[in-house]
């Protein structure tokens, strides 16, 4: 009777080690509520304000729908040296249907006129902008 319960024990034992060895975790891959585990790079537009100013976006997030959280870093360049910015962008919340629009704190660009900014947030943004500091939009982007 021993030996049976071992038995069992033993392959309850073998069956929860290939089920674990299978998941993404011991893979190297994180699961699917980690974050963060997208990464979107989207190229920002110059409006006409700066035409010359050119920047990247990279939103990187996680969690379940609608209940995402993560960062949105801007990288800009080609800006007006020695001038202030900010980084503006709207969050839809898909689950009540509501649009939420925030601002970063201040963008400062370099003697080089290059600038950056990470923002958290809650939510998932789809629209983003580098405003001057008439408010007028010099570089934008859709997520």
């Amino acid at each position: 009777m021993r030996s049976m319960k071992r038995v069992r024990l033993a392959v309850l034992f073998l069956i929860a080690v290939a089920l674990l060895a299978g998941t993404p975790a011991l893979a190297g891959q994180p699961w699917p509520g980690q974050w963060p585990h997208r990464r979107v790079n989207v190229e920002l537009t110059p409006t006409g304000a700066e035409p010359t100013a050119s920047g990247v976006g990279t939103l990187e997030y996680g969690g379940f729908y609608p209940n995402y959280s993560g960062s949105l870093t801007v990288s800009c360049k080609g800006l007006t040296p020695g001038a202030t910015y900010c980084v503006w962008f709207c969050i839809a919340h898909y689950d009540t249907w509501f649009w939420y629009t925030w601002e970063s704190g201040p963008l400062p660009a370099s003697a080089k006129g290059t600038g950056k900014v990470t923002i958290y947030f809650s939510g998932l943004p789809n629209l983003v902008a580098v405003r001057n500091a008439n408010g007028d939009d010099v570089l934008t982007a859709e997520f």
